[in-house]
């Protein structure tokens, strides 16, 4: 698939002449370990899908998301419905009103905030969909029934009042806390002495 591309074929070509998925990732995975980004691919035809299965991240595959946004007025409720994830959405750059309102059309379709969360939609995204503080606070509580470390929860988007009312202990915030930095850039949002 990769000499195919080579050789001046694009991935729909390729698609069409009948590679099946693994195959398709198989070769860009060796295009990419080449040097070759996500809106290059993007641009020989290769989808988020096949990226997502060779490996690209949802930053790299929010730059093709951003491109889009940016060249054809795509909005984060059309990214939603062309596939993208909430994550992808997240890093091409779309802001914290627009993901609530592809949050909110999740929970209009019936799904529960557990759902909502699952497909990568944020604690607070949840609240401004209109989930309530009781079902949000119970996706932390059976995330935390399932293993979720205070420091991965922290991580995608949960307070520390809120990892406290979950009923995480001293010694879980604390391996928390000890990983937070006077701006460290760790993404977490928080600094040492906003933890107290």
């Amino acid at each position: 698939m990769a000499q195919g591309i080579g050789a001046g074929f694009n991935a729909s070509e390729e698609r069409e002449a009948g590679c099946l998925l693994a195959e398709m990732a198989a070769g860009l995975r060796a295009l990419r370990a080449d040097g070759l980004a996500a809106t290059e691919a993007a641009t020989v035809g290769f989808n988020k899908i096949e990226m997502r299965a060779a490996g690209y991240t949802p930053e790299e595959i929010g730059e093709v998301l951003s491109g889009q946004r940016v060249q054809d007025g795509v909005t984060a409720s059309q990214a939603r419905g062309l596939g993208y994830t909430p994550d992808e959405i997240r890093a091409a750059g779309y802001p914290d009103p627009e993901l609530a309102k592809a949050a909110s059309e999740v929970k209009d379709e019936g799904q529960s905030a557990r759902e909502a969360y699952d497909l990568g939609y944020r604690p607070a995204e949840l609240l401004k969909a209109g989930y309530s503080q009781a079902e949000v606070r119970a996706v932390l509580s059976e995330l935390k029934t399932e293993g979720l470390s205070a420091t991965d929860a922290n991580a995608r988007g949960w307070s520390l009042a809120e990892l406290r009312k979950a009923g995480y202990n001293l010694q879980q915030i604390g391996a928390l806390l000890r990983g937070l930095k006077e701006d460290d850039g760790s993404g977490t949002g928080m600094k040492v002495d906003e933890a107290y």
